[in-house]
Protein backbone atom coordinates (compact mmCIF):
# COMPACT_ATOMS: atom_id res chain seq x y z
CA UNK A 1 0.00 0.00 0.00
CA UNK A 2 2.25 2.42 1.02
CA UNK A 3 4.65 1.64 -2.40
CA UNK A 4 1.42 2.16 -4.82
CA UNK A 5 0.94 5.54 -2.73
CA UNK A 6 4.67 6.56 -3.61
CA UNK A 7 3.87 5.38 -7.44
CA UNK A 8 1.17 7.61 -7.40
CA UNK A 9 2.89 10.84 -5.61
CA UNK A 10 5.48 10.48 -8.13
CA UNK A 11 2.95 10.56 -10.84
CA UNK A 12 1.46 13.51 -9.76
CA UNK A 13 4.90 15.29 -9.28
CA UNK A 14 5.67 14.53 -12.79
CA UNK A 15 2.86 15.78 -13.88
CA UNK A 16 3.55 19.17 -12.70
CA UNK A 17 6.81 19.02 -14.94
CA UNK A 18 7.09 19.74 -18.53
CA UNK A 19 6.72 16.81 -20.79
CA UNK A 20 9.97 16.79 -23.23
CA UNK A 21 9.96 14.37 -26.61
CA UNK A 22 13.09 11.91 -25.19
CA UNK A 23 14.74 9.02 -26.35
CA UNK A 24 15.14 6.40 -23.73
CA UNK A 25 17.56 3.10 -24.18
CA UNK A 26 16.81 0.32 -21.78
CA UNK A 27 19.06 -1.88 -20.61
CA UNK A 28 16.91 -4.78 -22.59
CA UNK A 29 17.87 -3.15 -25.56
CA UNK A 30 14.78 -1.61 -26.78
CA UNK A 31 14.95 1.89 -27.36
CA UNK A 32 11.85 4.33 -26.60
CA UNK A 33 10.86 7.87 -28.46
CA UNK A 34 8.26 8.97 -26.82
CA UNK A 35 7.28 11.88 -23.99
CA UNK A 36 9.12 11.86 -20.74
CA UNK A 37 9.39 13.50 -17.59
CA UNK A 38 12.53 12.83 -14.95
CA UNK A 39 11.49 11.90 -11.31
CA UNK A 40 13.31 11.20 -8.36
CA UNK A 41 13.24 7.56 -8.83
CA UNK A 42 13.71 7.59 -12.81
CA UNK A 43 11.23 8.64 -15.31
CA UNK A 44 7.53 8.56 -16.37
CA UNK A 45 7.05 7.60 -20.00
CA UNK A 46 4.04 8.61 -21.86
CA UNK A 47 2.91 5.48 -23.99
CA UNK A 48 -0.56 4.75 -25.35
CA UNK A 49 -2.15 7.44 -24.23
CA UNK A 50 -1.23 7.03 -20.46
CA UNK A 51 1.83 7.58 -18.26
CA UNK A 52 3.75 4.69 -16.56
CA UNK A 53 6.85 4.93 -14.42
CA UNK A 54 10.50 3.54 -15.38
CA UNK A 55 12.90 2.56 -12.51
CA UNK A 56 16.17 4.38 -12.48
CA UNK A 57 17.89 0.77 -13.00
CA UNK A 58 15.57 0.27 -15.85
CA UNK A 59 16.93 2.59 -18.12
CA UNK A 60 20.63 2.68 -19.21
CA UNK A 61 20.69 6.12 -21.06
CA UNK A 62 18.03 9.28 -21.76
CA UNK A 63 18.66 12.10 -24.58
CA UNK A 64 16.31 14.80 -25.59
CA UNK A 65 15.29 14.35 -29.05
CA UNK A 66 15.57 17.46 -30.55
CA UNK A 67 19.08 17.65 -29.24
CA UNK A 68 19.90 14.77 -30.78
CA UNK A 69 18.32 15.29 -33.82
CA UNK A 70 20.29 18.39 -33.68
CA UNK A 71 23.72 16.96 -33.40
CA UNK A 72 22.68 14.45 -36.11
CA UNK A 73 22.13 17.36 -38.49
CA UNK A 74 25.31 18.57 -37.99
CA UNK A 75 27.19 15.57 -38.29
CA UNK A 76 25.86 14.83 -41.84
CA UNK A 77 26.54 18.44 -42.55
CA UNK A 78 30.35 18.05 -41.51
CA UNK A 79 31.11 15.67 -43.71
CA UNK A 80 31.29 15.80 -47.45
CA UNK A 81 28.09 13.69 -49.45
CA UNK A 82 30.92 11.45 -51.42
CA UNK A 83 32.71 10.59 -48.62
CA UNK A 84 30.40 7.47 -47.92
CA UNK A 85 32.77 6.09 -45.13
CA UNK A 86 32.32 8.96 -42.76
CA UNK A 87 28.15 9.36 -43.58
CA UNK A 88 27.86 5.45 -42.72
CA UNK A 89 29.94 6.01 -39.67
CA UNK A 90 27.41 8.70 -38.70
CA UNK A 91 24.02 6.02 -39.24
CA UNK A 92 26.33 4.15 -37.06
CA UNK A 93 26.06 7.00 -34.61
CA UNK A 94 22.35 7.64 -35.45
CA UNK A 95 21.89 3.74 -34.77
CA UNK A 96 23.88 4.12 -31.47
CA UNK A 97 21.89 6.69 -30.27
CA UNK A 98 17.84 5.42 -30.75
CA UNK A 99 17.58 7.84 -34.38
CA UNK A 100 16.84 3.81 -36.09
CA UNK A 101 14.47 5.41 -38.57
CA UNK A 102 16.96 8.68 -39.58
CA UNK A 103 19.89 6.36 -40.33
CA UNK A 104 17.59 3.89 -42.49
CA UNK A 105 17.17 7.55 -44.68
CA UNK A 106 20.91 8.14 -44.68
CA UNK A 107 21.24 4.82 -45.79
CA UNK A 108 18.54 5.10 -48.34
CA UNK A 109 20.28 7.48 -49.98
CA UNK A 110 23.78 5.74 -49.69
CA UNK A 111 22.31 2.66 -51.27
CA UNK A 112 20.06 4.36 -54.06
CA UNK A 113 23.82 6.06 -55.45
CA UNK A 114 25.93 2.93 -54.57
CA UNK A 115 23.66 -0.42 -53.89
CA UNK A 116 26.52 -2.38 -53.21
CA UNK A 117 28.63 0.36 -50.75
CA UNK A 118 30.29 -2.80 -48.71
CA UNK A 119 30.16 -0.48 -45.57
CA UNK A 120 26.88 0.45 -45.52
CA UNK A 121 25.70 -3.39 -46.31
CA UNK A 122 28.64 -3.84 -43.41
CA UNK A 123 26.81 -2.20 -40.87
CA UNK A 124 23.45 -3.13 -41.51
CA UNK A 125 24.59 -6.76 -41.51
CA UNK A 126 26.51 -6.53 -37.95
CA UNK A 127 24.87 -3.25 -36.39
CA UNK A 128 21.48 -3.20 -37.92
CA UNK A 129 18.66 -0.10 -37.44
CA UNK A 130 15.55 -1.37 -35.40
CA UNK A 131 12.93 -1.13 -38.16
CA UNK A 132 9.86 -2.51 -38.99
CA UNK A 133 9.80 -5.25 -41.70
CA UNK A 134 6.38 -5.17 -42.41
CA UNK A 135 5.75 -8.31 -41.45
CA UNK A 136 4.90 -8.05 -37.48
CA UNK A 137 6.39 -10.75 -34.81
CA UNK A 138 8.71 -12.71 -36.18
CA UNK A 139 9.02 -14.92 -33.01
CA UNK A 140 5.98 -16.48 -32.96
CA UNK A 141 5.95 -17.83 -36.64
CA UNK A 142 6.87 -21.22 -37.84
CA UNK A 143 10.05 -21.32 -40.22
CA UNK A 144 8.42 -22.16 -43.65
CA UNK A 145 5.73 -19.33 -42.88
CA UNK A 146 8.09 -16.76 -41.50
CA UNK A 147 9.99 -17.83 -45.14
CA UNK A 148 7.29 -16.50 -47.13
CA UNK A 149 6.38 -13.87 -45.10
CA UNK A 150 10.02 -12.48 -45.51
CA UNK A 151 10.20 -12.80 -49.34
CA UNK A 152 6.81 -10.77 -49.79
CA UNK A 153 7.95 -8.35 -47.85
CA UNK A 154 11.10 -8.24 -49.90
CA UNK A 155 9.04 -7.95 -53.09
CA UNK A 156 7.25 -4.99 -51.53
CA UNK A 157 10.79 -3.55 -50.67
CA UNK A 158 11.35 -3.69 -54.21
CA UNK A 159 8.37 -1.20 -55.11
CA UNK A 160 9.01 1.76 -56.72
CA UNK A 161 10.30 4.38 -54.24
CA UNK A 162 10.36 1.72 -51.57
CA UNK A 163 13.89 1.77 -49.13
CA UNK A 164 16.95 -0.19 -50.15
CA UNK A 165 18.02 -0.82 -46.47
CA UNK A 166 14.55 -2.59 -45.07
CA UNK A 167 15.39 -5.11 -48.50
CA UNK A 168 18.82 -5.51 -47.37
CA UNK A 169 17.54 -5.67 -43.63
CA UNK A 170 15.17 -8.66 -45.14
CA UNK A 171 17.66 -10.38 -47.20
CA UNK A 172 19.70 -10.46 -44.03
CA UNK A 173 16.78 -12.30 -42.09
CA UNK A 174 16.58 -14.15 -44.78
CA UNK A 175 20.54 -14.64 -44.62
CA UNK A 176 19.72 -16.78 -41.05
CA UNK A 177 17.16 -19.30 -42.83
CA UNK A 178 19.45 -20.13 -45.72
CA UNK A 179 22.29 -20.81 -42.61
CA UNK A 180 20.25 -23.10 -40.92
CA UNK A 181 18.78 -24.94 -43.91
CA UNK A 182 22.64 -25.65 -44.78
CA UNK A 183 23.46 -26.92 -41.24
CA UNK A 184 20.89 -29.11 -42.06
CA UNK A 185 21.85 -32.91 -42.46
CA UNK A 186 18.71 -33.29 -44.17
CA UNK A 187 17.58 -30.15 -46.17
CA UNK A 188 14.09 -29.56 -46.58
CA UNK A 189 12.04 -30.60 -49.37
CA UNK A 190 11.88 -26.94 -50.83
CA UNK A 191 14.90 -24.90 -49.53
CA UNK A 192 14.90 -21.14 -49.72
CA UNK A 193 17.32 -21.14 -52.70
CA UNK A 194 14.41 -23.06 -54.60
CA UNK A 195 11.78 -20.83 -53.82
CA UNK A 196 13.84 -18.07 -55.05
CA UNK A 197 13.74 -19.56 -57.90
CA UNK A 198 10.42 -20.13 -58.14
CA UNK A 199 9.63 -16.43 -57.73
CA UNK A 200 11.94 -15.67 -60.76
CA UNK A 201 9.26 -17.20 -62.63
CA UNK A 202 5.95 -14.73 -60.89
CA UNK A 203 3.74 -12.80 -62.73
CA UNK A 204 4.55 -10.07 -60.75
CA UNK A 205 7.82 -7.62 -61.70
CA UNK A 206 8.78 -6.67 -57.81
CA UNK A 207 8.93 -10.54 -56.80
CA UNK A 208 10.96 -11.20 -59.45
CA UNK A 209 13.54 -8.60 -58.93
CA UNK A 210 13.75 -9.18 -55.29
CA UNK A 211 14.27 -12.92 -56.15
CA UNK A 212 16.98 -12.16 -58.40
CA UNK A 213 18.43 -9.85 -55.63
CA UNK A 214 18.22 -12.38 -53.03
CA UNK A 215 19.86 -14.70 -55.57
CA UNK A 216 22.94 -12.41 -55.94
CA UNK A 217 22.93 -12.05 -52.21
CA UNK A 218 22.68 -15.43 -50.69
CA UNK A 219 23.39 -17.53 -53.27
CA UNK A 220 26.13 -16.50 -56.01
CA UNK A 221 26.66 -18.77 -58.66
CA UNK A 222 23.33 -20.64 -58.29
CA UNK A 223 20.39 -20.73 -60.15
CA UNK A 224 22.63 -19.63 -63.36
CA UNK A 225 20.02 -20.98 -66.12
CA UNK A 226 17.22 -19.56 -64.75
CA UNK A 227 18.77 -16.05 -64.20
CA UNK A 228 20.71 -16.07 -67.74
CA UNK A 229 16.94 -16.62 -69.20
CA UNK A 230 15.37 -13.23 -66.99
CA UNK A 231 18.37 -11.30 -67.62
CA UNK A 232 17.76 -11.13 -71.61
CA UNK A 233 14.32 -12.24 -72.03
CA UNK A 234 12.34 -10.63 -68.87
CA UNK A 235 10.30 -7.25 -70.22
CA UNK A 236 11.31 -5.69 -66.84
CA UNK A 237 14.66 -3.47 -66.74
CA UNK A 238 14.92 -3.68 -63.29
CA UNK A 239 14.57 -7.61 -63.33
CA UNK A 240 17.32 -7.99 -65.94
CA UNK A 241 19.44 -5.21 -64.03
CA UNK A 242 19.85 -7.60 -60.95
CA UNK A 243 19.49 -10.99 -62.87
CA UNK A 244 22.85 -9.32 -64.59
CA UNK A 245 23.93 -8.41 -61.54
CA UNK A 246 23.50 -11.70 -60.09
CA UNK A 247 25.64 -13.56 -62.98
CA UNK A 248 28.35 -10.64 -62.25
CA UNK A 249 28.75 -12.08 -58.80
CA UNK A 250 28.75 -15.66 -60.21
CA UNK A 251 32.01 -15.18 -61.51
CA UNK A 252 31.60 -18.42 -62.70
CA UNK A 253 32.78 -18.53 -67.35
CA UNK A 254 28.99 -20.85 -67.28
CA UNK A 255 27.59 -18.03 -66.57
CA UNK A 256 28.96 -15.77 -69.51
CA UNK A 257 28.22 -18.71 -71.38
CA UNK A 258 24.97 -18.54 -70.55
CA UNK A 259 24.20 -15.11 -72.21
CA UNK A 260 26.22 -15.86 -75.13
CA UNK A 261 24.14 -18.32 -76.50
CA UNK A 262 21.72 -15.78 -77.15
CA UNK A 263 23.98 -14.20 -79.06
CA UNK A 264 23.04 -16.54 -81.51
CA UNK A 265 19.18 -16.07 -81.48
CA UNK A 266 17.48 -15.42 -84.45
CA UNK A 267 15.18 -12.52 -82.59
CA UNK A 268 16.85 -9.46 -83.11
CA UNK A 269 15.68 -7.77 -79.98
CA UNK A 270 16.94 -11.13 -78.04
CA UNK A 271 20.80 -10.39 -79.63
CA UNK A 272 20.52 -6.68 -78.40
CA UNK A 273 19.64 -7.68 -75.08
CA UNK A 274 22.31 -10.19 -74.56
CA UNK A 275 24.88 -7.76 -76.01
CA UNK A 276 23.63 -5.47 -72.98
CA UNK A 277 23.81 -8.03 -70.71
CA UNK A 278 27.23 -9.22 -71.14
CA UNK A 279 28.44 -5.57 -70.87
CA UNK A 280 26.91 -5.76 -67.50
CA UNK A 281 27.96 -8.86 -65.99
CA UNK A 282 31.92 -7.76 -67.19
CA UNK A 283 33.20 -11.08 -68.48
CA UNK A 284 36.33 -10.33 -70.38
CA UNK A 285 35.12 -14.14 -72.24
CA UNK A 286 32.59 -11.99 -73.77
CA UNK A 287 34.67 -9.59 -76.07
CA UNK A 288 35.16 -12.01 -78.69
CA UNK A 289 31.70 -12.86 -79.08
CA UNK A 290 30.50 -9.79 -79.20
CA UNK A 291 33.14 -8.38 -81.79
CA UNK A 292 31.53 -11.39 -83.86
CA UNK A 293 27.94 -10.08 -83.58
CA UNK A 294 29.43 -7.04 -84.63
CA UNK A 295 30.87 -8.52 -87.70
CA UNK A 296 28.00 -10.47 -88.47
CA UNK A 297 25.87 -6.98 -88.53
CA UNK A 298 28.66 -4.98 -90.57
CA UNK A 299 27.71 -4.73 -94.13
CA UNK A 300 29.20 -7.01 -97.01
CA UNK A 301 30.77 -6.03 -100.05
CA UNK A 302 30.22 -7.54 -103.42
CA UNK A 303 31.94 -6.97 -107.03
CA UNK A 304 29.69 -6.92 -110.68
CA UNK A 305 30.25 -6.46 -114.06
CA UNK A 306 29.20 -2.74 -113.55
CA UNK A 307 26.29 -0.45 -112.34
CA UNK A 308 23.03 -1.54 -112.29
CA UNK A 309 20.96 0.21 -114.72
CA UNK A 310 17.08 1.54 -114.96
CA UNK A 311 14.62 3.47 -116.73
CA UNK A 312 13.27 6.40 -114.84
CA UNK A 313 9.94 8.03 -115.69
CA UNK A 314 9.12 10.96 -114.85
CA UNK A 315 6.06 13.00 -116.84
CA UNK A 316 1.88 14.17 -116.37
CA UNK A 317 -1.32 12.55 -117.03
CA UNK A 318 -4.19 14.47 -117.87
CA UNK A 319 -7.85 13.12 -118.60
CA UNK A 320 -10.33 14.42 -121.00
CA UNK A 321 -13.31 13.97 -122.38
CA UNK A 322 -12.99 12.46 -126.38
CA UNK A 323 -16.44 11.52 -127.25
CA UNK A 324 -19.96 10.44 -126.41
CA UNK A 325 -21.28 7.11 -126.84
CA UNK A 326 -24.58 7.77 -128.29
CA UNK A 327 -25.93 3.81 -129.12
CA UNK A 328 -25.54 3.55 -124.92
CA UNK A 329 -27.04 6.77 -123.87
CA UNK A 330 -30.56 6.34 -126.33
CA UNK A 331 -32.99 6.62 -123.99
CA UNK A 332 -31.59 8.50 -121.48
CA UNK A 333 -31.22 11.72 -120.79
CA UNK A 334 -27.45 12.25 -120.68
CA UNK A 335 -25.06 10.19 -123.22
CA UNK A 336 -22.63 7.80 -121.80
CA UNK A 337 -18.98 9.91 -121.75
CA UNK A 338 -15.53 8.52 -123.55
CA UNK A 339 -12.72 9.57 -120.90
CA UNK A 340 -9.36 9.29 -122.64
CA UNK A 341 -5.83 10.29 -121.01
CA UNK A 342 -3.19 12.29 -122.27
CA UNK A 343 0.49 11.18 -121.43
CA UNK A 344 2.97 13.78 -121.64
CA UNK A 345 6.79 13.42 -120.13
CA UNK A 346 10.49 11.88 -120.34
CA UNK A 347 11.89 8.93 -119.72
CA UNK A 348 15.64 8.88 -118.24
CA UNK A 349 18.19 5.89 -118.64
CA UNK A 350 20.21 5.87 -115.50
CA UNK A 351 22.82 3.69 -113.95
CA UNK A 352 23.57 3.73 -110.13
CA UNK A 353 27.23 4.88 -109.89
CA UNK A 354 27.48 3.97 -106.46
CA UNK A 355 26.66 3.49 -102.95
CA UNK A 356 27.16 3.94 -99.50
CA UNK A 357 25.14 3.10 -95.93
CA UNK A 358 26.08 2.70 -92.53
CA UNK A 359 23.93 0.33 -90.82
CA UNK A 360 23.97 0.92 -86.97
CA UNK A 361 21.31 -1.25 -85.48
CA UNK A 362 20.70 -2.12 -81.82
CA UNK A 363 22.89 -4.88 -81.27
CA UNK A 364 25.36 -3.28 -82.50
CA UNK A 365 25.39 -0.12 -80.38
CA UNK A 366 24.48 -2.56 -77.35
CA UNK A 367 27.86 -4.39 -78.44
CA UNK A 368 29.76 -0.88 -78.62
CA UNK A 369 28.70 -0.34 -75.59
CA UNK A 370 29.71 -3.39 -73.94
CA UNK A 371 33.15 -3.81 -75.69
CA UNK A 372 33.62 -0.28 -73.94
CA UNK A 373 33.00 -0.98 -70.88
CA UNK A 374 34.61 -4.60 -70.78
CA UNK A 375 38.04 -3.23 -72.30
CA UNK A 376 37.82 0.85 -71.70
CA UNK A 377 38.96 1.02 -75.01
CA UNK A 378 36.70 3.57 -77.51
CA UNK A 379 37.03 2.16 -81.26
CA UNK A 380 33.49 2.99 -82.07
CA UNK A 381 31.68 1.01 -84.34
CA UNK A 382 33.65 -0.42 -86.27
CA UNK A 383 33.86 -4.35 -85.87
CA UNK A 384 37.06 -4.72 -88.18
CA UNK A 385 38.81 -2.11 -85.75
CA UNK A 386 37.84 -4.04 -82.64
CA UNK A 387 38.78 -7.43 -84.56
CA UNK A 388 42.29 -6.03 -84.96
CA UNK A 389 42.78 -4.67 -81.55
CA UNK A 390 41.43 -7.88 -80.38
CA UNK A 391 44.00 -10.09 -82.00
CA UNK A 392 47.06 -7.71 -80.54
CA UNK A 393 45.52 -8.11 -76.79
CA UNK A 394 43.59 -11.26 -76.49
CA UNK A 395 46.55 -13.19 -74.58
CA UNK A 396 47.05 -10.16 -72.45
CA UNK A 397 43.22 -10.03 -71.42
CA UNK A 398 42.15 -13.24 -71.59
CA UNK A 399 42.71 -15.35 -68.30
CA UNK A 400 44.87 -18.62 -69.03
CA UNK A 401 43.14 -21.69 -70.04
CA UNK A 402 43.19 -24.45 -66.79
CA UNK A 403 45.55 -27.27 -67.06
CA UNK A 404 44.18 -30.30 -66.12
CA UNK A 405 46.49 -33.11 -64.98
CA UNK A 406 47.00 -35.65 -67.63
CA UNK A 407 46.49 -39.15 -66.57
CA UNK A 408 47.76 -42.41 -68.44
CA UNK A 409 47.73 -45.88 -67.65
CA UNK A 410 51.43 -47.87 -66.93
CA UNK A 411 51.52 -51.29 -69.18
CA UNK A 412 53.80 -54.16 -68.22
Amino acid sequence: MISFLLCITSLVQAAEAPAVRSILRLVDGTTLRVPARATEDGFVVQQGGAWRPLAAADVVWARAERETLAEARARLEAVHPRVFAARVEVCRWMIDTGLDGEAVTELDRILRLLPDERRALALITMHPPCVDLGIGRTDSLPPDTLRVELVRAGARACNIGASPTIRELIVRELSGIASAERALEKPPAQTLCDELAAELNSGVTTRRTFAAHALRRLYPGDQIGPLAVRAVLDSSLDVRDGAILALRDARAPAACGAVVQALANPNGLVRARAAEALGGMGYMEAVEPLIQLMLAAAPSSSGGGGPVRANLYSGLQTAYVQDYDLEIAQGASVANPIVAILTSGVVFDVGVAGTSSVPITTETWNATRSLMRLTGERLGVDAQAWKQWWDQNRARLLPPPKRTPATGTSGS
